[in-house]
């Protein structure tokens, strides 16, 4: 699970370092999950399957004004260290002692994959997947 999250972040990481509006990421239920939040967060303008390799996904990123909607997007929990997010931190902006403000989550909770605004709208906290700064 992590490891294709990690794969995704990196591959989104380079493909906005470089300035290219679409990068390729490995197909997963969960994969799908979070590029659907992303989507639903307007980080991402769409993505579509691959039609040449079936476990591929192509994604499109979202520019403004020639500009990268993303500023930094960095994975949070790993294999070995989860962090997780009360609703009471959500609340506050801080994880662990660090400070959140202007930063989006995005968490794992028991309503599936969602951000920071969507998991306050429905009380749930969750494991840390990783920070967005737009």
């Amino acid at each position: 699970m992590n490891d294709l999250l990690a794969y995704t972040i990196s591959n989104i990481k380079v493909a906005l370092l470089s300035r290219q509006t679409k990068t390729r990421v490995p197909k997963s239920k969960f994969i799908v999950d979070f590029l659907e939040c992303l989507l639903r967060g307007h980080y991402i303008a769409a993505y579509e399957y691959s039609k040449d390799n079936k476990y591929e996904i192509i994604v499109h990123l979202r520019f403004n004004r020639n500009k990268s909607v993303i500023s930094s997007i960095k994975l949070i929990s790993t294999k070995r260290l989860r962090i997780y997010c009360s609703l009471k931190d959500i609340i506050n902006q801080r994880i662990k002692d660090k400070e959140l403000t202007g930063k989006n989550l995005i968490l794992t909770t028991s309503k599936g994959i969602l951000s920071k605004k969507e998991a306050f709208k429905n009380q749930v906290g969750g494991l840390v997947l990783c920070t967005i700064t737009s």
